[in-house]
């Protein structure tokens, strides 16, 4: 049975979460608002007899915000940098999933990412890794465009192109549809295939099929337009149980 110190503390400890993730911009007014009426209703209804002990004690657990680890804190702006002259202009050699400089051409290993706070089998509670977090809005060389064709998000470096093409339906993009950047990844697989080893593989692959590809496609068919696309995802650790 859980007694009133437990609940009196568990209590501050949540107030006190949920300030300082507000005060660090890591939650909406909104949710603070939400979180607060919600916690003043069970101590209510605890006071008042309406509410289990242990329901109530798993109630406030629940409001505890996520942890937020930072794995993301040198990378405020979605950007890499060289570790040598400070460039952001760097690309990945296919391959080798090492970095390069193309200013100085210094090739190193990205940083690894802050680990989670513990293991997925000692996991209470929620955490949640910094790649949760948006793009700093000054970052102006990474645009996001919406593709008025398909709707797809294209992100483009402004300092390489202002035009570019959809991914998906190869739209010309216009920069009149530009909509806020998105999170910052934690990690980035790399390709292995370099552009050229890409367009080769896909000439032989339509080779062996040319006997049954249509006219067109034969007089149309191009590698030029081959570009690589990162495709986002999340990794989720849990440990849960459940009653059939």
């Amino acid at each position: 049975m859980r007694g009133a110190g437990e609940f009196a503390d568990l209590g501050k400890r949540v107030i006190k979460e949920i300030d300082r993730q507000k005060d660090a911009g890591l939650i909406s007014e909104q949710s603070v608002l939400e979180r607060r009426a919600a916690l003043d209703d069970i101590l209510k209804r605890l006071g008042d007899g309406e509410l289990d002990p242990q329901k109530a004690f798993a109630a406030l657990e629940a409001l505890m915000p996520p942890a937020v680890v930072k794995t993301d804190d040198d990378s405020a702006d979605g950007l890499n940098k060289c570790p040598r002259c400070g460039s952001a202009e760097i690309f990945t050699q296919p391959g080798t999933g090492r970095l390069q400089c193309s200013f100085c051409r210094h090739v190193f290993d990205a940083a690894a990412p802050a680990a989670m706070p513990v293991a997925a089998g000692q996991l209470h509670g929620e955490a949640r890794g910094g790649g949760a977090t948006d793009i700093d809005a000054a970052t102006s060389t990474q645009v996001t465009i919406e593709c008025q064709g398909c709707g797809a998000e294209v992100v483009i470096d402004a300092n390489e192109s202002m035009t570019a093409r959809c991914h998906w339906c190869r739209q010309t993009l216009s920069l009149e549809r530009q909509i806020p950047n998105g999170a910052v990844p934690d990690l980035i697989l790399p390709f292995l295939l370099s552009k050229e080893q890409a367009q080769e593989k896909i000439r032989a692959f339509v080779k062996k099929r040319a006997l049954f590809a249509n006219g067109y496609f034969k007089l149309e068919f191009t590698t030029d337009n081959i570009v690589g696309v990162y495709l986002p995802y999340l990794v989720v650790n849990a440990q849960t149980t459940s009653d059939l």
